[in-house]
């Protein structure tokens, strides 16, 4: 009996295992980090959350469902918006646009504000030309007004807009400079447009104005988008 003893003692001092966890069962931390980052505004440390996980689902595509890597995807895709948004309006981005007399000196300048992201909360109508179109916001400094150029974005052109609903979205900044008749427009990267559909990270940039209706608009787009 004692040498049985000694023979499983090492045995019985050993901690079990700790079960070994599945691909899916990682990625959903990552995203689910990533979904507690963006509720803290931590927009940066989301978007690193949740390439993680997209960096595991390439690597094991089953992981996750269909839906699942739609909201994944979605998900990155506005962690990336919000961690390189413009930290200027357009009104002041158009003022400097105004100011500077040398094209070639604006253009060098501009390549601070390239490629960041604006918001925008408006309703989207379709013009005379069947252009979608701000229904409100305007970018004017004194008599100048610019036009929000939106008729290049694919995404947008898709929306349902008539009639004329509210929608959040934001895009990528690629110009802001005087075109054909002395007009400035604003112009953004075609590609580039995403409609928020999580409420964290929509209630990041609405600090106190979550409500239902707010809560309908991004159901409403995210419906729009898994359709």
């Amino acid at each position: 009996m004692g040498l049985l003893f000694l023979a499983v003692k090492p045995y019985l001092r050993r901690s079990p295992s700790p079960p070994e966890t599945t691909p899916g069962v990682n990625i959903r931390a990552h995203i689910e980090a990533g979904r507690h980052a963006l509720r803290e505004e931590a927009f940066r440390l989301a978007l690193k959350e949740l390439n993680a996980a997209s960096e595991q689902c390439d690597h094991t595509p089953d992981a996750l469902s269909r839906e699942e890597h739609r909201q994944l995807n979605q998900l990155r895709r506005q962690s990336d918006l919000l961690a390189h948004l413009l930290d200027r309006s357009l009104e002041e981005i158009l003022q400097q646009a105004m100011q500077h007399r040398s094209e070639d000196e604006w253009r060098e300048k501009f390549k601070d504000y390239r490629g960041r992201t604006v918001l925008f909360d408006d309703v989207l109508r379709l013009d005379s030309m069947h252009r979608p179109i701000l229904g409100s916001y305007v970018v004017r400094v004194g008599e100048v007004e610019a036009r929000v150029a939106l008729d290049n974005l694919p995404l947008l052109r898709q929306l349902p807009l008539d009639p004329p609903q509210r929608w959040l979205f934001g895009a990528r900044l690629a110009s802001c400079r005087r075109e054909d008749g002395g007009v400035w427009v604003v112009r953004f990267e075609p590609e580039s447009v995403v409609l928020l559909t999580d409420e964290g990270a929509t209630a990041a940039c609405y600090p106190g104005s979550m409500n239902a209706e707010l809560r309908a608009v991004l159901q409403r787009q995210d419906d729009w988008l898994g359709r």
